[in-house]
């Protein structure tokens, strides 16, 4: 099940606590990241069964690479994608050198294992996707699959998706992850989705703007832009800030039921409101800071 639906199936079971029939044993997720709220959500109503899976995977590595068995006391704004399934192997390499980096610290990550492709169509992009693996042995496959996700493994040897390699963009001079920015906003008790995409401002330079889904468990939280300023300006970097924030409806999805970022730009959305009550006419929230 893609997580996308899988979060709605969540939204419907707390709201109205349905009795879930007995031959459903299991549920299986991937495709994208998931909250760690989402999931104690999850776990208050049906406990511990069905039992709960998340898996993580290219198509490149046949779908399916780590997984992790969903259970509580999860202290991370996501929930861990687990660790490699029987004949994979996983390694987190540092981006700029391709060595191993030590537990603890960020890296791409690339697979080796049976359901590892031969290639794409395109020869050009399949020699810089999969490449050989030097550390290749006896009971190890000898090519690997760059997947181009940036992931931590912990010292218990636990793997946790950290954000694409390229959905960091250049703000203000600055490299930011807009994954980990949309995880923070998500820690917000009143926001139930959150989105982050880049705009060109009027001298092309690249802002953020963030896309939020009021949470409906919070009554119709008056979320005002300076709720989510101060929210944001006490954690995130001064560029790591959005400058723009709107409300909408829901998050639209692509047919592969995963966010559709092109779409969600051309929705016209709500600005949030001021504590006064009133949208500024363009929601620039702290252009000040960004002028620094």
């Amino acid at each position: 099940m893609c997580a996308a639906v899988w979060r709605q199936f969540v939204k419907y079971v707390v709201q109205y606590e349905p009795v879930l029939p007995s031959s459903l044993r299991l549920i299986v997720t991937g495709g994208e990241s998931i909250l760690t709220s989402v999931l104690k959500s999850w776990l208050g109503i049906v406990g511990e069964y069905p039992r709960f899976v998340n898996t993580y995977g290219p198509t490149e590595a046949t779908v399916s690479t780590t997984m992790w068995e969903g259970k509580d006391g999860v202290d991370e704004p996501l929930i861990p994608i687990g660790r490699p399934l029987k004949d994979y192997v996983c390694y987190v390499l540092d981006p700029e050198t391709n060595t191993p980096v030590t537990p603890g610290k960020d890296g791409v990550l690339f697979v080796s294992g049976p359901g590892v492709a031969i290639g794409y169509l395109d020869e050009s992009l399949t020699r810089k996707k999969f490449i050989a693996n030097p550390w290749a042995n006896s009971i190890q496959y000898e090519r690997m699959y760059n997947t181009g996700d940036l992931v931590r493994v912990d010292h218990t040897g636990i793997y946790w998706f950290r954000g694409r390699v390229d959905s960091q963009v250049r703000v203000c001079g600055y490299i930011v992850d807009l994954q980990e920015i949309e995880a923070y906003l998500l820690s917000h008790p009143c926001v139930a989705e959150a989105v982050i995409v880049t705009d060109p401002d009027e001298q092309r330079y690249n802002i953020l703007s963030a896309y939020i889904v009021v949470s409906p468990s919070t009554d119709g939280c008056a979320l005002s832009i300076e709720d989510l300023l101060q929210y944001c300006t006490k954690t995130l970097a001064h560029y790591e800030v959005p400058s723009r924030f709107y409300k909408v409806e829901s998050i639209p999805l692509t047919l592969h039921q995963k966010v559709d970022r092109r779409a969600l730009q051309a929705l016209t959305a709500e600005q949030l409101p001021t504590s006064g009550g009133e949208a500024d006419d363009n929601c620039v929230l702290n252009s000040g800071i960004l002028d620094n």
